[in-house]
């Protein structure tokens, strides 16, 4: 095992030192500690393409002024792979909005609660007299949402009602343990090690799951 990590770690440094010559850097750029760290820990390599918070809000970019043909052509080309992109974002989010294990459905009514205080500049239940006439305008919000998606699923009525019966209340043990992951991904950016949570992070404290989509 010795000898092949050795020889795995010569090949790799012999690439990356031709690769330093053709970009005119110093040969010692990158050095040969570094290499065998690299090959040592290669296995527990990945990539995460995160994406902006809002993408998931505006996923059509704004018309391009710019007279050139060639970058019009060019940007028609893009958004017609952008809405091919949405599509099928929009087709996966519908699919886990059917699986009945799926978080998916917390995210879409926490979106739809967005889109009630932005309509109605409160949140649903946020009033103890308002949370029943709140229902069916939560759930008018979230229509609005999916139809907007070209999502055909809705989503479940007892989940609505709950979400509207809690009024924006925050639960000490919730909060606790959401600071926790979010203290976690700090130290993962600040020390650069693991995995950092990809996208959006959904916590259901009623039977302790969690889950994340890429959004």
């Amino acid at each position: 095992y010795h000898e092949q990590a050795a020889k795995d770690t010569e090949a790799v440094y012999n690439r990356v030192q031709l690769l330093l010559q053709n970009l005119n850097l110093p040969d010692d750029t990158i050095t040969e500690q570094d290499i065998k760290v690299l090959c040592k820990h290669a296995s527990e390599l990945s990539v995460i393409r995160g994406s902006r918070i809002a993408d998931e809000y505006e996923h059509k970019g704004n018309a391009d002024n710019e007279i050139c043909e060639i970058h019009n052509i060019l940007k028609s080309v893009q958004n017609k792979i952008q809405n091919i992109d949405v599509t099928l974002h929009y087709f996966l989010l519908a699919q886990s909005l059917e699986d009945p294990d799926s978080l998916i459905e917390h995210y879409i009514i926490l979106r739809g609660i967005e889109r009630f205080y932005s309509e109605y500049y409160t949140y649903p239940g946020e009033i103890d007299e308002q949370v029943e006439p709140d229902i069916p305008k939560l759930k008018s919000c979230i229509s609005k949402l999916l139809n907007e998606w070209g999502c055909m699923s809705s989503t479940k009525e007892d989940c609505i009602h709950e979400y509207c019966r809690y009024g924006k209340s925050e639960l000490h043990s919730v909060s606790s343990f959401i600071g926790g992951c979010v203290s976690h991904e700090i130290i993962k950016l600040i020390t650069r090690q693991y995995k950092p949570v990809n996208n959006s992070f959904v916590f259901n404290a009623i039977n302790c799951s969690t889950e994340s989509f890429k959004l």
